[in-house]
C-alpha cells in the first residue's frame, strides 16, 4: 500500500504547476506534465529522472509511486489512448441499448462491444452453474 502524505506533503505537490490533482494516497498529473515525461523518455531518461525534472521530490514520492506514474503514462501511449489531464474516465462496462445504437462504427467501440460480450458470456457461464447447483441440491445428489 502507498505511503500516505502528510498535509504538508501534499500542499507541497499541490504547489508543482505540473500536479492537476492531490489526494493523501494519489498524485494525477496535468496533460503537460503527462506529454513531459513522454519527450524524456524518447530522450533516454529514467523514471526517477522524468519526475525529478518535473520538479517533484522523488524521496517524498518513493520509487514505487514515481515508477507507477512514468508506467501508466508510457501504458497509455503505448495502448493509443489520448494524453489527458488526471485519471482517465472509466468506460461503464455495459452498454444500454440506446447506447449501442449511438455508437459509431470504429475500433474503440468494436472493443468495447466484443468485451461486453466474453463479459456476458461469461455471466451466463455462472448462472448455469448456479442453477445445476440449486437442482442438484434439490434432488438430494
Amino acid at each position: 500500500m502507498a505511503k500516505s502524505f502528510t498535509p504538508e506533503e501534499m500542499e507541497s505537490i499541490r504547489k508543482n504547476p505540473n500536479t492537476w490533482t492531490v489526494t493523501s494516497k494519489r498524485i494525477s498529473l496535468t496533460k503537460a506534465a503527462k506529454e513531459r515525461i513522454i519527450e524524456l523518455l524518447e530522450k533516454g531518461y529514467s523514471a526517477r529522472q522524468c519526475v525529478k525534472e518535473l520538479g517533484y521530490d522523488t524521496e517524498m514520492l518513493g520509487k514505487n509511486r514515481y515508477d507507477s506514474i512514468v508506467y501508466h503514462v508510457k501504458d497509455d501511449v503505448t495502448q493509443g489512448k489520448e494524453v489527458h489531464e488526471g485519471y482517465a474516465k472509466r468506460q461503464p462496462k455495459r452498454l444500454t441499448a440506446e447506447e449501442l445504437d449511438q455508437l459509431p462504427m470504429d475500433q474503440e467501440s468494436y472493443v468495447r462491444m466484443k468485451n461486453e460480450l466474453v463479459y456476458l458470456r461469461q455471466e451466463v457461464d455462472f448462472l448455469k452453474k448456479i442453477s445445476q447447483l440449486a437442482k442438484s441440491k434439490k434432488r438430494g445428489d
